[in-house]
C-alpha cells in the first residue's frame, strides 16, 4: 500500500484536499506498519519469557499491558534498549502515534484542510521512525527473543 501511495503522489499531479487526505492516509498506513512492528516485537519476547520460572520477578517480562498498548510497549522496549531511540525521538513517535489516532472524524481538533497538519514532510518524518524502529527491532529485538533464562537453559 505504501509504495501504491509513493507511486500516486510520484506520478501524477496530486493537489489541494486530495492531496491532503492522501498524505493523511499514508500517514496512518506507515504509522500503523511502526505499531504493528513494536507490538509484535513485544509478543515474541513473551513467547519465549512465558515458559520461565522467574517470569513474575523478571525485569525483562513484558507483560500483558505492556505489550497491548504501543505507548507502554515503546517504553518497555527502550527500557530493556531493544529500541534505540533518543528520549526526544521517543518523545516524537508517541506524538505521532497520538495524531495517527486522531484520524477518527469526531476526534479531530482541526479542518485538516486548513491546518496542512497531513503533508510531504510529516510522511517522511513517519517514514525515518518507521526506519529506525524496523532496524533496531531486527539489530536488537530478534536476538533478544532467546535471552529468557528459561529459553536458554533448555538449549
Amino acid at each position: 500500500l505504501s509504495d501504491y501511495y509513493n507511486f500516486i503522489v510520484n506520478r501524477f499531479n496530486v493537489w489541494g484536499s486530495i492531496e491532503t487526505m492522501l498524505y493523511k492516509q499514508m500517514f496512518v498506513n506507515i504509522v500503523s506498519i511502526i505499531e504493528a512492528l513494536i507490538l509484535e516485537c513485544s509478543n515474541n519476547i513473551n513467547t519465549f519469557c512465558k515458559e520461565c520460572h522467574q517470569i513474575s520477578n523478571c525485569s525483562k517480562n513484558i507483560r500483558k499491558e505492556d505489550r497491548s498498548n504501543m505507548k507502554l510497549a515503546v517504553e518497555k522496549l527502550a527500557q530493556l534498549h531493544i529500541l534505540s531511540f533518543s528520549d526526544e525521538q521517543k518523545g516524537r513517535l508517541i506524538e505521532l502515534y497520538d495524531l495517527r489516532n486522531r484520524i477518527h472524524i469526531r476526534l479531530t481538533d482541526q479542518n485538516e484542510f486548513l491546518d496542512n497538519k497531513y503533508n510531504k514532510k510529516l510522511y517522511n518524518e513517519a517514514i525515518v521512525i518507521l526506519q529506525i524502529v524496523d532496524n533496531s527491532l531486527w539489530k536488537n529485538g530478534v536476538p533478544y527473543y532467546k535471552k529468557c533464562l528459561g529459553y536458554e537453559k533448555k538449549v
